[in-house]
């Protein structure tokens, strides 16, 4: 084979890589409920609704945007299988709920926050647990940024965890 051709087909490979690689990226909107995959956040979005996880997912919180998710979101599918949320980034991430007793990030296989503020407001009546992850093993990891959580003042407060690790951030 001539060096040339060579050099197209590895050209070529990379530049379909590429491709491959921009398009598993979306951007986040305010219709983003069904989470799966790698989200973009560039701007102010708000979400009024609940959110689910149909896979691993991974939020990228670009420098003064921010993600405002007015529900829960919920780490697991309808056939009881968990998923991995991840937030990197220097934006603000704000959760807030009303599911009693529930908690508003729940139950995933693990959850990383690698940068950004993510603040956790859950204001239901009874039982308000900001982070709710009910298993054994399953690691919450903060490697950077800060995790902020406040719940109203007559509700019971706690992270129902297994393994958190603070390797960084607040």
């Amino acid at each position: 084979m001539k060096q040339t051709t060579k050099t197209f087909i590895i050209a070529f490979l990379a530049m379909i890589m590429t491709c491959a690689t921009a398009a598993a990226q979306s951007t986040m909107t305010s219709s983003t409920t069904l989470w799966s995959g790698e989200y973009n956040v560039t701007g102010n979005v708000t979400i009024d609704s609940e959110v689910s996880l149909s896979g691993d997912a991974t939020v990228n919180l670009a420098e003064g945007a921010t993600l405002t998710v007015n529900g829960m979101i919920k780490g697991f599918d309808k056939k009881g299988n968990h998923y991995a949320l991840t937030i990197n980034g220097s934006g603000t991430m704000n959760v807030t709920g009303s599911k009693n007793g529930t908690g508003i990030l729940r139950i995933f296989s693990s959850l990383t926050i690698n940068g950004g503020m993510v603040n956790i407001t859950n204001n239901g009546d009874i039982n308000s647990w900001p982070i709710y992850m009910g298993g054994v093993n399953i690691p919450i990891v903060l490697n950077g940024g800060t995790l902020h959580t406040t719940v109203i003042p007559q509700t019971s407060v706690h992270f129902d965890y297994s393994k958190i690790t603070l390797a960084g951030g607040t």
